[in-house]
């Protein structure tokens, strides 16, 4: 009988019975559910006392049973700086600075106080090779030649096709209430333009690369002994230095995008900051970015973001039982239907929404 009550009573806690006027009352209160429960009887005080101490003892073994993981997200976001004065950049790249630029963002009041930072940086060479007139060379070929005029490894170089100067010797626009047609004669590509960048870690290699810009030759070299040679010679333009900064955010839920002004500040330097999108990686993965591991009568816990799963993905055999509760669907003694989430028998948590019309 007692272990009876103690059921009831546990389900009924933090439930609210509402009537047909809007107006409820709390049924938390052993009196208030008695009144609905009527065939279980009055306890007297022993069995309160004994339900109470019982209530607490299962209250224990269910903290020391269940272990809640903390999910742990990494958030990385790239920004490219572009500074006022180049020379700022050899300071900047040391690891003293970059180490502040972590502080920074950590500290109290700012963008990811209570989080972790973690900061690495490339320092970029933009340049532009402009070749004749009908100069067929692809983007593989360009980066092969330019890895090798530079001194570099070819997955420190990225090349793409720019559009150059576009001629038409005739247009003509004739435009109507619903369709515009455009006709454009002799339209023809004057240059092919590859547009190279070329990443360095150390200060001291990206101005020895900087200074291989000063002589074509080693790249006009480089294309001739390509598989499938390029005779053709580039014009180049001058040289475009900026720093990409990847700056990793890890802490129990994404980041938010950082404001291109507070990544600026936190540089400590005169720059012009960019961010691009971001990319969430886990390490321990939070239920709420879970997918499909619920069975059909399930849901997520309330709570889904603050659990975190086995593994940096969350899968249904592993954790199913520490993301989900159970939907029961019943009826109210009124009629009314509800909806009930079940979590862990052994917790014996229950909570329900009555819809009433």
């Amino acid at each position: 009988m007692v272990f009876a009550r103690l059921l009831l009573t546990t389900m009924v806690m933090a439930y609210s019975e509402h009537t047909s006027d809007g107006s409820s009352y709390d049924l938390s209160s052993y009196d208030a559910w008695r009144k609905l429960t009527p065939s279980v009887g009055p306890m007297d005080d022993n069995e309160t006392d004994a339900m109470a101490n019982e209530t607490d003892s299962m209250a224990n073994e269910t903290e020391a049973d269940v272990v809640i993981v903390t999910p742990v997200v990494t958030t990385t976001f790239t920004s490219v700086l572009t500074f006022d004065d180049d020379e700022d950049i050899e300071e900047f790249m040391a690891p003293a600075s970059l180490a502040a630029m972590a502080d920074n963002l950590m500290a109290e009041g700012s963008t990811y106080e209570g989080k972790t930072v973690e900061i690495t940086a490339l320092i970029k060479i933009g340049i532009a090779y402009t070749f004749p007139e009908g100069t067929e060379i692809s983007s593989i070929q360009c980066v092969t030649a330019v890895a090798e005029a530079w001194a570099v490894t070819a997955d420190m170089v990225t090349c793409a096709t720019a559009e150059a100067d576009m001629e038409a010797s005739a247009a003509t626009t004739t435009m109507a209430a619903v369709t515009t047609t455009t006709t454009m004669a002799g339209r023809r590509l004057t240059d092919v333009v590859m547009d190279v960048q070329v990443a360095y870690t150390s200060v001291a290699d990206a101005m020895a690369g900087e200074e291989a810009n000063d002589d074509e030759g080693d790249f006009i070299a480089a294309l001739a002994d390509l598989e499938s040679p390029i005779t053709a010679t580039p014009t180049a333009s001058d040289t475009d230095v900026t720093v990409e900064v990847v700056i990793a955010v890890t802490g129990s839920d994404q980041a938010d995008d950082p404001p291109v002004d507070a990544i600026a500040d936190a540089s400590g330097f005169v720059v012009t900051a960019t961010v691009s999108e971001a990319m969430v990686t886990y390490t321990i993965m939070p239920c709420s970015d879970s997918d499909g591991i619920c069975g059909s009568a399930d849901v997520l816990m309330a709570d889904a973001s603050a659990i975190g799963c086995a593994g940096e993905i969350c899968t249904a055999a592993l954790d199913a039982e520490t993301c989900c509760m159970t939907a029961v669907v019943g009826s109210t003694d009124s009629g009314a239907p509800a909806t009930c989430m079940l979590g862990s028998l052994v917790a014996l948590v229950l909570s329900c929404n009555f819809l009433l019309s």
